[in-house]
């Protein structure tokens, strides 16, 4: 009976032990079973986000795509313009070019124009035309005296009509000259509005990669599938970062060089006006000496008066354009110039070497990109509208090499 009892016992014992390890590991698979679906959950919302995450990338790569494409169209478009404005440089220095040449067959027809002027007024020109005609000895010799007077009085109109003609295009290529180089100075803004734009699209990148910066920042903490991206997103961000950093380093320079270029443009425009201002104070005070001159001679024949005049106001006030070269004390056997002054212990003086036909030695004058000098020197290939300017050493010359340029003379 005790038996059966301690029997009956241990079966109980046994099945209400039974009972709480099934009742235990039933509780502990459930709780797994949660908890699994639980991390599942979990994973499921991450990836919703690690998509959600991706679309935006996306979005903002596109965006990128787009800005970067209008970058490319500014970038084609600044070059375009530079492109132009080389183009206007060169015409402007060949227009330049054919003015220097012009004003040395002014200059030249000019001497030959008042020597025949001298020549007339010493023999008055149709008397000698009508005695060679009186003193022909036959009727042919009577024709041909008479046709050649009358190709020599053609080749002076002639003359006078061609030196007419060469400073009617002085005058026009001066002209056109200044149209281009308005020309120039609307592309500059045009150029500077591009570049404008540029800074805006570039600072639109940069606004861009900051969220991208943003939204990496978030997914690197909370998504671990973006673990196996994170060194492919870096890279991209970096060569972003450095791309952009290129970018607007190339447009700070060449803003920068803009600017210098406006300022440059602004400083030689106001010392060109305050030149100008002087030169025509010179010459009002030139015209006022002339005039006093002038009614000093009154009998003197008009249109060599005329000529007189001209000549006189010839050096105050003139504004030509010239080829310039550059020259030093190195480059010479002696250090005295056609003047007088010592170019070796004065090397950085502002003179320059002249034709004195052209540019009287001693004269004051102004010279684009080398300022105020003094007309000192002369030299065996200094002819015609030339000049050398006086440089510190031979590599400043180099530096300088051979540019057309324009000269004043103030005095």
């Amino acid at each position: 009976m005790q038996l059966v009892r301690r029997i009956v016992v241990i079966a109980f014992i046994a099945t209400l032990f039974m009972s709480q390890i099934a009742a235990y590991a039933e509780t502990n698979q459930e709780s797994l079973q949660k908890q699994l679906e639980d991390n599942q959950n979990v994973i499921h919302q991450k990836e919703k986000e690690a998509q959600s995450v991706n679309d935006e990338m996306e979005k903002i790569q596109k965006d990128w795509d787009s800005i970067q494409s209008s970058i490319e169209q500014n970038k084609s478009q600044i070059a375009t313009l530079e492109d132009k404005i080389d183009a206007t440089n060169q015409i402007i220095e060949k227009k330049k070019d054919e003015i220097v040449n012009l004003e040395d067959q002014v200059s030249a027809r000019e001497d030959l124009i008042k020597k025949r002027l001298v020549a007339m007024q010493k023999n008055n020109q149709y008397s000698f035309a009508i005695e060679t005609i009186l003193n022909a000895e036959s009727f042919g010799d009577l024709i041909d005296r008479i046709s050649a007077v009358t190709t020599l009085l053609k080749a002076d109109s002639n003359l006078l009509e061609q030196q007419k003609s060469d400073l009617a295009k002085i005058e026009n290529d001066k002209k056109e000259i200044t149209r281009q180089e308005n020309i120039l100075e609307a592309d500059q803004q045009n150029l500077e509005a591009s570049q404008a734009k540029l800074q805006s699209d570039l600072q639109e990148k940069e606004k861009a990669l900051a969220s991208l910066n943003t939204k990496y920042n978030n997914i690197k903490n909370d998504i671990s599938k973006a673990k196996e991206n994170k060194s492919n997103i870096e890279t991209k961000i970096s060569t972003m970062e450095e791309e952009l950093k290129k970018e607007q380093a190339a447009a700070k320079a060449r803003e920068e060089k803009l600017k210098a270029a406006a300022k440059a443009k602004e400083e030689q425009q106001k010392e060109e006006q305050q030149v100008v201002a002087e030169a025509k104070t010179s010459q009002e005070t030139s015209a006022k000496q002339t005039n006093s001159t002038s009614n000093a001679s009154a009998n003197t024949n008009s249109s060599t008066s005329s000529n007189s005049n001209t000549s006189n106001n010839n050096h105050s006030g003139k504004e030509f354009y010239v080829s310039a070269t550059a020259y030093s004390h190195e480059d010479t056997s002696l250090d005295i110039t056609a003047s007088g002054y010592n170019i070796k212990k004065n090397r950085n003086m502002k003179l320059i070497a002249v034709d004195p036909s052209v540019i009287p030695l001693g004269s004051k004058v102004w010279v684009e990109g080398y300022g105020v000098a003094i007309a000192g020197d002369t030299g065996g290939a200094i002819r015609g509208h030339k000049i050398d300017l006086l440089m510190p050493d031979k590599k400043s010359c180099i530096s300088w090499g051979r540019r057309t340029v324009k000269v004043i003379i103030l005095n």
